[in-house]
C-alpha cells in the first residue's frame, strides 16, 4: 500500500530505485540527495512529490508516536528538506549505511498534516488508507484476512491481478488451504518457510528463499516514558543482564531452526539476518551465546539476582521463581505459537517457569509499548 525512498532487489536485497529514482552521497558522507519520480500520484489522485518524503521523516523527527516505530531510522539524521518537487536532501549526524535501508513507508502530507498528537492515536486509517504503493486497502479483519485492489495509477504500471489477499492463520495447513482458495497471495517470509515444511498440494509451487529480518525472544528491562517514569509490570530480574543471558544459553537455535522451521533458517549470532552479506558479523571466541544448560545455571546461580531464587540446599536444577514470567507471542506469525512450547521447556530446565499467551500483531504493538510485559516472541 505505501512506497519506501528505495526499495529492495528480489535477488538479493540490495538497494533498487522506488518513488527515488536515484540518489547520491557527498565526499563526506553526511549529505544525502534523492532524486523522487515526477508525475506520481496518491490513491486518492493528488499529486506525490519530494514535500510529502520531507513531511514524513520530520514527522518520525518531531514525533511521539512515530518514535515508536520508526525512530530508529532517523536517530542519526538531523536534517530533512525538499528544496523542489522532484529533490529531497537528508543531512545526517555521521556516516551511515542505513539511508539505502530507510524502511519508512512515506505518507501523504494533505492527509496527515489535519492528525495531531491528539487524533493520530485514535484516527480510522484503515477506512481512510491512501498511499502510493500498487495495492489499496480494500477490507480488513483482524487477525484474519487483509483484502486490497488494484491501484490503476500505480507509477510502476498497475499488477496484473484484480485483487489480493494475505491470511493470518496459526495453523500452517489451514494457510495453505486459504492459499488454494485465492488466486494471488502475499505469505510473509516466516509464512513461507513454514508452508515449505508442509506437503505441497497439487498446483502450488513451494519456493524457499532467504529471508530479510529475523525472529527474537525479547526483553522487558524496563519499560518507561519519554520523560523516564517508568510503566509497566516487567519482572525486576530482566534488569539483570546475567539473567538475560543465561536464558541465552538455554536455547538450542539450531534445534529450533531444524523442529520448528523443518530446516528453513539459520541460528542467529546477530540482529543483521545472514542475507546481507556485505554487514555480517561473527561474535569472537566465547562471545557467542551457544546453548549450554550449565553456563545458563552458572549465570543464574551468581550474585543475589532479583526474583529468582535457589531452594533452600538444593541444586541449580531445583532453582525456582518467586513468580512466572508472562511471555506473549504474535498471532499473525504462523510459526511462533509453535516455538513457544520449546522455549518454555528450556526455560523449566533452568528453573524458570513462564506463563504465555498469543495475541495479534497490533495487540502485541500495544502490549509492548504499556510495558505490560516480560518477554515476548
Amino acid at each position: 500500500m505505501y512506497d519506501q525512498l528505495v526499495g529492495y532487489s528480489q535477488k538479493d536485497f540490495s538497494p533498487v530505485p522506488q518513488l527515488a529514482e536515484s540518489w547520491q552521497v557527498s565526499d563526506d558522507e553526511l549529505t544525502w540527495p534523492y532524486k523522487i519520480r515526477q508525475g506520481v500520484k496518491w490513491s486518492d489522485g493528488q499529486p506525490l512529490t519530494a514535500k510529502d518524503a520531507a513531511y514524513t521523516f520530520n514527522r518520525i523527527l518531531k514525533g511521539t508516536f512515530e518514535q515508536t516505530n520508526f525512530g530508529n531510522y532517523v536517530a542519526n539524521i538531523k536534517d530533512v528538506k525538499a528544496p523542489d518537487d522532484t529533490t529531497l536532501v537528508m543531512v545526517t549526524k555521521k556516516p551511515s549505511p542505513t539511508m539505502l535501508r530507510l524502511a519508512v513507508p512515506i505518507l501523504p502530507e494533505h492527509v496527515w498534516k489535519d492528525i495531531d498528537e491528539k487524533k493520530v492515536s485514535t484516527f480510522d486509517n484503515e477506512n481512510n488508507a491512501v498511499g502510493s504503493g500498487p495495492f489499496v486497502l480494500a477490507e480488513r479483519s483482524t487477525g484474519q484476512f487483509v483484502r486490497l485492489t488494484v491501484n490503476k495509477s500505480y507509477w510502476g504500471g498497475a499488477p496484473r491481478s484484480t485483487s489480493s489477499s494475505t491470511g493470518s492463520s496459526n495453523n500452517a495447513d489451514a494457510m495453505i488451504q486459504a492459499i488454494r482458495r485465492v488466486r494471488s497471495t502475499s505469505p510473509t517470509g516466516s509464512t513461507r518457510r513454514r508452508s515449505t515444511r508442509s506437503r505441497t498440494p497439487p498446483g502450488i509451487t513451494a519456493v524457499a528463499g532467504d529471508y530479510s529480518g529475523f525472529d527474537e525472544l525479547a526483553f522487558n528491562t524496563g519499560a518507561a516514558l519519554d520523560s523516564g517514569e517508568p510503566i509497566g509490570d516487567g519482572h525486576p530480574a530482566l534488569k539483570d543482564k546475567r539473567v538475560r543471558q543465561a536464558i541465552a544459553h538455554a536455547v538450542d537455535k539450531q534445534a529450533l531452526v531444524q523442529r520448528v522451521l523443518g530446516g528453513y533458517g539459520s541460528p542467529a549470532t546477530r540482529i543483521i539476518p545472514s542475507l546481507y552479506q556485505n554487514l555480517t558479523f561473527q561474535p569472537g571466541d566465547g562471545e557467542a551465546f551457544n546453548f549450554d544448560l550449565a553456563e545458563a545455571n552458572r549465570l543464574l546461580g551468581r550474585g543475589q539476582l532479583q526474583g529468582l531464587r535457589r531452594r533452600q540446599g538444593q541444586g541449580d536444577a531445583q532453582r525456582r521463581p518467586a513468580a512466572a514470567l508472562p511471555a506473549v507471542r504474535q498471532a499473525g506469525v504462523q510459526h511462533l505459537p509453535a516455538v513457544g512450547p520449546v522455549h518454555e521447556g528450556w526455560l523449566r530446565d533452568i528453573g524458570i517457569a513462564t506463563d504465555a499467551k498469543v495475541v495479534e500483531e497490533n495487540r502485541l504493538t500495544e502490549i509492548i509499548g504499556q510495558g505490560e510485559y516480560d518477554m515476548f516472541e
